[in-house]
């Protein structure tokens, strides 16, 4: 009992696990307790019933690998799966699509390979085995056949599974055969596939035009129903029933892509109300053979044209016109499958790339004939060709391979134009008013002007004001097109002046409104201009294009009496209306106006501005500018006057353009050296005068520092003086001077020679440092007098330089010799007892250079000796020099006056090879002074007083004579022109402070007296300047430096209210007679021909033996 009780429980526990668990519980357990295993067995038994009934496509396959260890297990499983074979073709189906049957047969193979008798030892399954094992090979019979059915081929095709298990029952001699079969199979199931789809697009065709025409196409329709997957016909069947449907059609192998392209459908519809119009009039059905002879193959046959001239891009564009609607590139490969069986269609890109291309051109073909109207309305005779193909595309001989990338390209262009704006511009072109426009403003540049000049008429009529305001934006807005153009412009360039056009439509939305008013108010602004347009305009557009481009330029030219008006000029880049437009790439000319020019644009503009027009900013800009270049031209004189060496070879520029980052530059040619300034122009030309303000009064000071140590530089001007500071160096290397030179200095030294000047200028080099007024010491005057002579005794004697230099500082230095004085003898002797040593000599010689160098170099104060060589090459400084210099400057006028202080510190001895210091010639004049060997000792008249001035005055006609009475001295020569100045209205400053120095500044040899006649003519800032240097220079002047001086002041005694009469009234003397006898004779005493002549006595008529005639006539005559 408890043992069944025991069994109960154990099969209950065993049926709550799964049915998979149940089977492999049975098969791993199964004999191993025999009294469970009736209880293992029946509960495997009813699991596999449930796993078999599962009804998933993808039922496990697990199991059966479980069931397949126990027989008795497989038997059941076989008798639950294959138990509802019937032995017949239905069970086919069963076999492959039922998976459980699949993968039990698969398994039963498996262990059938295994273990050759597993099937023997099934019970009731062997059966079933070989019932189901004998359909499959009755099955792969037929399929070689090709007469299974087509439903049954359709499964083993599009199910991998069934046919894997196909392929477990193939013999492998028959391996071959079978894959043969079913490729064949497969072949006729797509045959019927594509077949079915013509039957569809042959269906769909006949549909299309069933309005028109009738077909019959039931049979058509049956064979496109036939489901292949459903049909117990074999698929040979099959086939012959569709061929048998569509053999009128044989030709129709494309007809499928036919009847999906939209193109192909409307030539199809074409044709077929062509036939109905001529062939089926009287009928409304047609047969099919009929519709392929009259319908399908004509529509065909135009298609394939179509084709082919697409494909090889021929079709004249012309036909493409009509076509290109319905040609997409969907229609292409539409094409391509109706015509060809070529899958390669890559010329479907090519052609849809050029009726693309077609079609924007098709698009823009009517701004291509506008632009052609355009062209020939201005006159433009460039390129055009590109746009010429597009207005005459459409020709016959025209065809899709003439529309290049280059048509797209002008295409593309040509999409954007303003096509409105541009017929409103030919209007105007056509009505001449552009034509007046270009006429009256020749370039975009003067349109502010004419705006200026038309505001005047306007006055403050709001009306006017518009009329002057459209007309402004609408030229400005289309002056791309009507200035930037010329004949020689072609279609880029009108694209360019229409993109920059294009963005001013963009910031004007009403431009073409203004440029239809401006049309409509022409008349107006036609007056407006003719009224007020000549002077004006011409004077406000000349002073707009200097502000904007002139180029202020200062330069002293050679060899030029210095004067403001030679000295300016303005250059300015030539504009449009001065000269015809030239090609782009063309040298740019300039104008060029002088000062006088200037000077009347500048008064022109002032009365413009008085009348109260416009443009007041242009006009203020222009005199400002121009008020500063003149100050710093009259500077520029100044300085050329002052004879500043800096400002000797200097130009200066001056850029007028606000964008020009450049504003100023200056060039200092001796120095090597440019200055440059970027501030606002005024600014700049401020500071520049500063600059050279403050160089004249540090020169004023330098000049001045000069004359008062070295007495006769007040015989020469500034300039004069630097003309000898460029002499001297020629003196130094003993080149001619001139006789210009010659006389020059003649008033300091009678009858000069180029020796005297050399011995002048060699003694100046001599001179010694000035160390608490010391002389010369006696080791400098050893070197510069007494060894130099013997030393050329020595080498008169026999001797070498260099053995008698040795000999010399030999003997000046050894004790042996001391005891006497240094002389030839002494010398002679030391020369003998070392004649033959060279290493002596050689020792000795150095000796002597290296010792002379350093007594030279240490005493002398100009450091740098006639036989040296170490003279800088020119005033030229470095770059890194000047970078370092201007390194914390930024004005121009800090940089300037640097520039001056850094050479300033040169302007001192040797300064460059070209020149030296007024120091050296200074010196030099002094020592040309000492050689004159009869001074000057003339006698103060007594009632004319000493280191006084002595204002006289009397009638012009008396005052030369009276002068003359006061030098009447038979021992003394006739005054030169360096003690007498006779004054006009024109006498410099200069040469009243010259006198003035000569006369009471210390430093000369001679007693003279000093006469300044005319003074009253001076003019007034002059004689300001006489007052202000007298006191001044003797003031300044120290008690060593002035002198027991001479000074008479000659005025005429009609001249009450001048000047120096007045500032000088306190030292009037009483004016003395005269006799008129006494001057007479002392002048022809003195101007007698020289008797050292000889033969002057017995060849010149006494009445013409003197040096000196003046000759007069009553009319004026050649020769004379």
């Amino acid at each position: 009992m408890w043992v069944e009780t025991l069994k109960e429980l154990f099969m209950k526990r065993v049926r709550q696990m799964k049915p998979l668990q149940q089977v492999r519980l049975c098969s791993q357990n199964l004999s191993e307790i025999s009294a469970l295993d009736d209880c293992l067995l029946k509960c495997a038994t009813t699991a596999i019933r449930d796993l078999v009934k599962e009804t998933s496509p993808h039922s496990p396959m697990g199991y059966l690998e479980e069931v397949s260890r126990c027989e008795k297990l497989m038997d059941v499983t076989v008798m639950e799966i294959l138990g509802p074979l019937q032995s017949n073709k239905k069970d086919w189906m069963y076999l492959l699509s039922n998976s459980q049957c699949r993968n039990l047969l698969i398994v039963l193979n498996k262990c059938q390979k295994e273990d050759s008798c597993y099937n023997e030892k099934l019970d009731q399954a062997k059966k079933l085995i070989e019932i189901a094992e004998k359909e499959m090979k009755t099955l792969l019979i037929h399929i070689k056949k090709n007469s299974v059915a087509s439903k049954v081929v359709h499964h083993i095709l599009n199910d991998a599974e069934a046919e894997k298990l196909c392929q477990l029952f193939v013999e492998e001699n028959e391996e071959k055969h079978f894959k043969k079969a079913l490729e064949s199979a497969r072949n006729d199931l797509i045959f019927l596939r594509q077949q079915q789809k013509q039957t569809k697009g042959l269906i769909s065709l006949c549909d299309h035009i069933a309005d028109i025409l009738t077909v019959d196409v039931s049979y058509l329709r049956q064979c496109q129903n036939i489901d292949v997957s459903k049909e117990e016909h074999s698929l040979d069947e099959l086939k012959k029933q569709v061929q048998e449907a569509i053999s009128e059609s044989k030709m129709l192998g494309n007809i499928e892509a036919a009847s999906q392209s939209t193109y192909f459908k409307a030539i199809w519809l074409e044709k077929t109300l062509q036939t109905k119009k001529t062939e089926f009039k009287n009928t409304s059905s047609i047969s099919l053979n009929d519709v392929l002879e009259n319908i399908y193959k004509p529509t065909y046959e135009d298609i394939s044209a179509s084709y082919k001239h697409l494909k090889e891009l021929t079709m004249p564009l012309s036909d493409l016109e009509c076509l290109i609607s319905r040609l997409t590139k969907h229609e292409l490969q539409m094409l391509g499958m109706i015509c060809s069986k070529d899958p390669n269609q890559a010329w479907i890109s090519t052609t849809a790339l050029h009726m693309k291309r077609y079609r924007d051109l098709c698009s823009v073909k009517e701004h291509a004939e506008l632009l052609m109207q355009f062209k020939n309305d201005f006159s433009l005779k460039g390129d055009f060709s590109n746009v010429e193909n597009i207005c005459c595309m459409n020709k016959k001989e025209r065809t899709l391979k003439d529309v290049s990338h280059d048509m797209k390209k002008t295409a593309d262009s040509l999409k954007n134009i303003p096509q409105s704006f541009l017929k409103e511009l030919q209007i105007c072109t056509t009505n001449g008013f552009i034509k007046w426009i270009k006429t009256v403003i020749k370039d975009i540049r003067e349109l502010p002007v004419f705006v200026d000049v038309a505001s005047i008429s306007a006055g403050e009529n709001n009306m006017d004001i518009d009329k002057v305001c459209d007309f402004r934006d609408a030229v400005l807005g289309s002056s791309s097109i009507i200035y930037d153009l010329n004949e020689t412009s072609g279609f880029s360039e009108l694209m360019d002046a229409i993109e920059k056009l294009n963005k001013s439509l963009e910031n004007d939305q009403n431009l073409e409104q203004k440029l239809k008013n401006s049309l409509i108010h022409r008349e107006w602004l036609v007056n407006a201009h003719e009224i007020h347009g000549a002077v004006a305009k011409t004077c406000l557009i000349q002073a707009r294009e200097i502000n904007r481009n002139g180029i202020y330029v200062i330069k002293m030219l050679p060899q030029s009496n210095a004067s403001l008006d030679n000295c300016i000029s303005l250059r300015i880049k030539e504009s449009i209306g001065d000269r015809k437009r030239e090609d782009k790439g063309s040298d740019q000319t300039y104008k060029t106006y002088n000062l006088a020019e200037l000077k009347e644009l500048q008064n022109k503009l002032m009365l413009i501005k008085l009348s109260g027009e416009q443009g007041g900013d242009d006009i203020l800009r222009y005199v400002e500018v121009l008020e500063q270049v003149l100050l710093i031209g009259d500077m520029i004189l100044k300085l050329f006057d002052a004879g500043n060496v800096l400002f000797m070879d200097w130009s200066f520029t001056a850029y007028c353009n606000p964008d020009h980052d450049l504003k100023v530059l200056l060039e200092f040619g001796i120095a090597g050296m440019t200055i440059s300034g970027h501030k606002d122009l005024v600014e700049e030309l401020k500071d520049v005068y500063r600059g050279m303000q403050d160089c004249l009064d540090k020169w004023h000071e330098y000049l001045q520092h000069h004359r008062n140590k070295y007495y006769y530089l007040n015989y020469f001007s500034a300039k004069q003086l630097v003309n000898l500071c460029s002499i001297m160096p020629k003196v130094q290397q003993k080149k001619e001077v001139g006789c210009s030179v010659l006389n020059m200095l003649s008033f300091i030294k009678e009858n000069i020679t180029e020796a005297d000047l050399f011995d002048s200028f060699t003694k100046a080099l001599q001179t010694p440092v000035e160390v608490g007024g010391a002389n010369m010491s006696l080791e400098l005057r050893n070197y510069l007098a007494h060894f130099p002579k013997l030393i050329d005794e020595l080498k008169v004697a026999g001797f070498s330089e260099d053995q008698a230099k040795a000999s010399v500082i030999y003997c000046s230095q050894n004790t042996m010799y001391r005891e006497t004085a240094l002389d030839e003898d002494n010398v002679m002797s030391c020369i003998y007892d070392h004649v033959d040593d060279d290493e002596w000599v050689k020792t000795w010689s150095g000796q002597y250079e290296e010792d002379r160098e350093h007594v030279l170099q240490n005493q002398l104060k100009f450091k740098v000796s006639p036989s040296q060589k170490q003279i800088p090459s020119s005033f030229e400084m470095s770059e890194e020099e000047a970078s370092i210099m201007f390194k914390s400057s930024s004005s121009c006028q800090e940089k300037i006056v640097m520039l001056w202080e850094a050479y300033s510190k040169r302007l001192a001895g040797f300064v460059s090879e070209k020149y030296v210091g007024l120091d050296i010639v200074g010196e030099t004049l002094k020592f040309l002074a000492e050689t004159e060997q009869i001074p000057v000792k003339r006698k103060l008249p007594y009632y004319l007083d000493k280191s006084k001035p002595n204002l006289v005055t009397c009638k012009d006609e008396d005052m030369l004579p009276l002068c003359l009475s006061i030098y009447n001295d038979e021992t003394q020569p006739l005054p030169t022109y360096d003690e007498m100045l006779i004054c006009t209205s024109e006498t410099p400053a200069e040469e009243v402070e010259l006198i003035i120095r000569r006369a009471i500044q210390s430093g000369c040899k001679h007693d003279k007296i000093y006469c300044i006649l005319n003074a009253d003519k001076l003019d007034h800032d002059v004689s300001r300047k006489f007052e202000s240097y007298f006191y001044q220079v003797s003031q300044k002047l120290s008690d060593t430096q002035l002198k027991e001086y001479r000074l008479i002041i000659f005025c005429s005694s009609a001249a009450q209210h001048s000047y120096v009469l007045t500032a000088f009234y306190e030292y009037r003397k009483t004016e003395q007679p005269y006799s008129m006898e006494d001057v007479q004779k002392y002048l022809k005493k003195k101007l007698k021909l020289s008797s050292k002549s000889g033969f002057a006595e017995f060849i010149v008529p006494k009445q013409f033996q003197q040096n000196t005639k003046l000759i007069s006539s009553e009319g004026a005559g050649m020769g004379k």
